[in-house]
């Protein structure tokens, strides 16, 4: 299943680079796909979740540089949704950070600031989720022997 995504997604981004966005609308949708039957499968796999994600991502990318931003959006939008399943294993915030970014970039650039506005903030804490390593003591101390930068020992 994860082949299925992979080449999908792979030859979307060649279409892409191509300027071909007829054809990458088309391996996008396959990758979407391929994604979701992935999490049907497994929905305990957040790597699953990852490829369903990449795909809708390129779904709307394809309909961004077609001139679709309004489409563009609600599929950015339907991306986050994601984020309430409740087939979830654990968040799914560290693995849309850059969807929520791009999804203030498009609403600020429609005219939607108070939308903009709240994606931002989004991103802002799934940025701050993916950064933050629970492994990490509050003391200050090392989180392992090998982190130099946290007093370890190298």
């Amino acid at each position: 299943m994860r082949n299925r995504a992979l080449a999908a997604d792979l030859l979307g981004e060649l279409a892409m680079r191509r300027h071909d966005y007829a054809a990458a609308a088309e391996y996008a949708a396959r990758a979407e796909l391929a994604g979701q039957n992935y999490v049907q499968f497994n929905p305990s796999d957040l790597s699953a979740w990852d490829y369903w994600i990449r795909g809708k991502r390129q779904v709307s990318d394809t309909l961004f540089e077609r001139g679709r931003v309004l489409d563009s959006i609600d599929v950015l939008r339907a991306t986050v949704a994601l984020e309430e399943d409740p087939r979830l294993p654990s968040s799914l915030g560290p693995q849309l950070n850059w969807t929520w970014a791009d999804l203030a970039g498009q609403e600020a650039r429609t005219g939607q600031r108070a939308n903009a506005e709240k994606s931002l903030r989004e991103a802002i804490r799934a940025n701050d989720e993916l950064f933050k390593s629970p492994a990490t003591p509050a003391s200050g101390a090392s989180c392992c022997r090998w982190c130099p930068t946290r007093g370890g020992s190298g």
